[in-house]
């Protein structure tokens, strides 16, 4: 799961590449099965933070979960102790933030229901998901993953919140209209996909519904891209600093680079002059990009199937130059983009006290705010903001501007 809404004002969550140290942990990613039979079951999501989130009940408690094809299952450590698991393997874990945390508990979840279809011994590892306050905000008890996910078939159904999963593809009707994405799938079952930028091959792209960003690409396929412009030059821009939240932590400070390539191709769909983001660790498909299709997932065929329904706008940045973060019971400006007027006025790392009057202090309204990109200053052309820096509060005003 990768990042959690890059314009509002956070980069969040990041897939969980798994280090295994042993036979047992690997053995617990591959368990399990579906203990149901000729089922079609629909449910509802929740959009947390633009993150689908389900209900589902986990050896008879029940809470909610990320829906997220980049991570493996996983547990909150206090949904987990009310059940008293048997730790049964240690594990690593590496987030695309740079950090990691390791020898973390896995255990085998007996019965896992969602909606009325029967799933059991299912490997998961446990985290201290709540330990940020974004975490808290959120606020799920775990995470499906695709460890479990790959034991049935489902679809996405952005534009009506629901997720329907059957153990038979005739149940989902493919026409015409959906576009053919072939995948691989790592140890944890998690969908990699293949890009061409320009003519540029990108293996390994993390198919990502535990993002709520767009199109992420490692930065040592921009380089190549550049050479394919160096007559006319690549339309391009930057931020730095970094908001993402992983397992390990906030992620390490970084770059982020934009560029408008003239082609992309993920299977059978080509976007033509779209905005992709280019960083040091992560590299996602995520849900800003696939919320304009129905999204079918296939284990059985290695196969995404897309059904457009509306346009992916992604063509240009208007922005008042910063990004913000929360953390430490307070929200912070966390990266900068390359604009001489929040450059001059603002520094990473500067409090939030306000904006347009609205009281960054008040944690619970600025929690709210996060989950349901609720941001009325977003769309003003002129803000006033109040920031804390070296224990002085400063006044500043900046104009929304089209950076690239």
């Amino acid at each position: 799961m990768k990042h959690l809404y890059k314009k509002l004002l956070l980069v969040g969550f990041v897939l969980l590449s798994l280090g295994c140290g042993s036979n047992k942990a690997l053995s617990l990613l591959y368990s399990g099965k579906v203990n149901s039979y000729n089922f079609y079951e629909s449910l509802d999501f929740e959009y947390r933070a633009g993150l689908p989130v389900i209900q589902a009940e986990i050896n008879g408690k029940t809470g909610y979960f990320l829906f997220d094809t980049g991570a493996s299952m996983i547990l909150d450590k206090e949904f987990a102790n009310e059940m008293m698991l048997k730790t049964k393997a240690r594990i690593n874990v590496n987030d695309s933030g740079g950090n990691s945390v390791t020898f973390q508990p896995m255990v085998k979840l007996k019965n896992i229901n969602i909606g009325a279809v029967h799933f059991e011994n299912i490997g998961a590892i446990v985290l201290d998901l709540k330990s940020s306050a974004i975490f808290k905000c959120v606020d799920f008890d775990g995470i499906i993953g695709s460890n479990l996910m790959r034991h049935a078939l489902w679809k996405i159904d952005y534009q009506n919140q629901k997720i329907v999963f059957t153990d038979a593809l005739e149940n989902f009707e493919i026409n015409k209209n959906y576009n053919t994405i072939p995948f691989r799938s790592n140890v944890q079952g998690t969908p990699l996909v293949d890009l061409t930028l320009d003519g540029i091959r990108i293996e390994n792209v993390t198919f990502d519904t535990g993002s709520n960003g767009k199109i992420d690409v490692l930065y040592r396929y921009l380089q190549p891209l550049r050479e394919t412009k160096k007559n006319t030059g690549l339309d391009e821009t930057f931020s730095t600093g970094s908001g993402t939240y992983g397992v390990g932590g906030n992620s390490i400070a970084d770059t982020t680079f934009y560029a408008k390539v003239e082609q992309t191709k993920i299977g059978d769909i080509t976007l033509e002059n779209k905005i992709l983001e280019f960083r040091k660790e992560s590299d996602i498909i995520g849900n800003e990009f696939l919320s304009n299709y129905d999204v079918i997932l296939d284990w059985v065929n290695k196969n995404i199937y897309l059904k457009q329904v509306k346009d992916y706008q992604y063509t240009s940045i208007n922005e008042f130059g910063f990004d913000l973060v929360m953390r430490d019971q307070g929200v912070y400006i966390c990266c900068l983009y390359d604009d001489k007027e929040a450059n001059e006025n603002l520094r990473i790392g500067d409090k939030i006290l306000e904006i347009n009057g609205l009281d960054f202090n008040n944690m619970s309204l600025m929690c709210e705010k996060f989950v349901n990109k609720d941001w009325d200053y977003k769309a003003k052309q002129t803000i006033h903001l109040k920031v804390e820096r070296d224990a002085k509060i400063i006044d500043v005003v900046l104009n929304k501007k089209k950076l690239f």
